[in-house]
């Protein structure tokens, strides 16, 4: 049977996990609210009761800008401010990692998608890596060992190498970059090429391959299109950059450092019953003892 190695994109279960309790938030008895914490947690004895990685780490964002600021300094210049409940629960939620002794990293001018393609491309093809995500720019790094795990309502769906192509409408996965940098991507505040959406940039991708080969082949096209992607030259090659997922960070990755292990008892104790999380206690120390088999 193939090891399996979760990576969780952790700013994303932080937000999704905050906003599930939305119209009803969890907090402790003076008002501290606690909704993103609880989620996140309980995510992760879910992912280890269910799945039963191997090894399994977190990656996080950090306060710092990163080299894609640098490059475009309107880049997710559109995105509200974080919830100072958010900012608040931060603290815990890398205890409550150290507790558990689930391995977490950042690194400052990087985001959290490069420390995840970093990591994704560490380790061998006798490994199948399931990385937890919503975000769509992850697809880049799915292959034959590489799979999104995407939260979907209350359940999960593995995306696979096959459902990459279908969904983009293209003949490799890496093409998914090229795809990001014609289409653009709202979210992070990369425009791509106005007018131009999806099923035309797959037909280009699917015939050319690249903007690169695109950009050679501009004889080939008729105005207007011709036009729009002759003026947006620079532009789009800044966005395939700015698109990429980073994988070679210079990150102190060491995979037996991922290992399942069992939670520290006494500091998980201390935590918990300081959040008011005695149910979920309960539910660690049952999961954590039921799969010894992993540690």
């Amino acid at each position: 049977m193939r090891d399996k190695f979760f990576v969780i994109d952790g700013h994303m279960l932080v937000y999704r996990s905050y906003f599930a309790f939305a119209k009803n938030h969890m907090t402790t008895k003076d008002g501290f609210v606690t909704s993103a914490i609880y989620g996140f947690t309980n995510t992760l004895l879910e992912i280890i009761s269910k799945q039963k990685p191997n090894y399994i780490c977190v990656a996080f964002d950090t306060k710092v800008k990163t080299w894609r600021h640098n490059k475009l300094q309107s880049y997710k210049a559109n995105r509200p401010k974080q919830p100072e409940d958010i900012t608040k629960s931060f603290k815990f939620i890398f205890d409550i990692l150290d507790a558990f002794n689930i391995r977490f990293y950042s690194k400052d001018g990087f985001e959290a998608d490069d420390i995840v393609g970093t990591i994704a491309r560490k380790i061998d093809d006798n490994t199948d890596i399931f990385i937890m995500t919503s975000d769509k720019d992850y697809d880049q790094l799915v292959n034959g060992h590489t799979f999104i795990y995407k939260p979907k309502g209350n359940k999960y769906e593995t995306i696979g190498n096959g459902d990459v192509l279908v969904k983009w409408g293209i003949n490799n996965t890496t093409q998914v970059i090229d795809m990001l940098a014609i289409i653009g991507d709202k979210c992070d505040n990369i425009d791509g090429i106005n007018g131009v959406g999806i099923k035309t940039a797959s037909k280009l991708i699917k015939e050319y391959g690249s903007i690169e080969n695109i950009l050679s082949n501009l004889g080939n096209f008729n105005d207007p299109l011709k036009t729009k992607i002759k003026d947006n030259t620079q532009n789009l090659m800044d966005y395939k950059d700015l698109v990429t997922i980073k994988t070679d960070c210079d990150i102190d990755f060491n995979i037996s450092d991922c290992k399942v292990k069992n939670i520290d008892q006494s500091k998980t104790k201390k935590i918990f019953n300081t959040l008011e999380f005695n149910s979920l206690l309960n539910k660690a120390r049952r999961i954590f003892n039921t799969t010894q088999s992993l540690f």
